[in-house]
């Protein structure tokens, strides 16, 4: 996933997935990626409750194959 991302956010995605350690977006970033359009107090909430993630799980090989049926699914196709 790491590999397919453009834009002002790819280094930072790709420092952070060969890093390997958990850190915190820049308030600036999450506003322009995560929280554009939201109304103020929203922006606010959210921002408040953002904590460091491992920047690795993007790159991380999963497997599906034992998960069992009673899981819900959903995927998106980009038809771009």
């Amino acid at each position: 996933m790491v590999d397919t991302l453009t834009g002002p956010l790819a280094p930072y995605a790709r420092r952070g997935a060969r890093k390997g350690t958990p850190s915190e977006m820049s308030p600036l970033a999450a506003r322009l990626v995560l929280l554009d359009g939201m109304p103020r107090d929203r922006r606010q909430f959210v921002a408040g409750r953002m904590c460091a993630e491992s920047a690795r799980i993007p790159v991380e090989i999963v497997s599906r194959r034992d998960m069992p049926g009673e899981v819900p699914r959903t995927w998106i196709r980009d038809h771009a």
